[in-house]
């Protein structure tokens, strides 16, 4: 499942930066210099794109803003069927 989850996130990370190139590591501000709102924005996509909920507090708890971070949470997520 989890190279599923990377496949869509890059997917997703494209659409906001084309040149964006997928590391666990990669932060979604320093790296790719987006601002709060877009990277607000990029959860939000993925939100959609799985069918999930990422509750506010969640972002900095998990330090979603890390893709390697994010992949983890997303296929957490679709795992507990969206209840953890």
């Amino acid at each position: 499942m989890s190279n599923d989850i990377k496949e869509k996130l890059v997917k997703l990370l494209r659409e906001v930066k084309s040149d964006a190139v997928y590391g666990d590591d990669l932060q979604l501000q320093e790296d790719l210099d987006l601002d709060s709102l877009d990277a607000i924005s990029f959860l939000f996509e993925v939100e959609k794109e799985f069918s999930i909920k990422v509750p506010e507090e969640d972002i900095d708890e998990f330090d979603l803003f890390r893709l390697g971070k994010l992949r983890e949470y997303v296929e957490k997520k679709i795992t507990l069927g969206n209840q953890g």
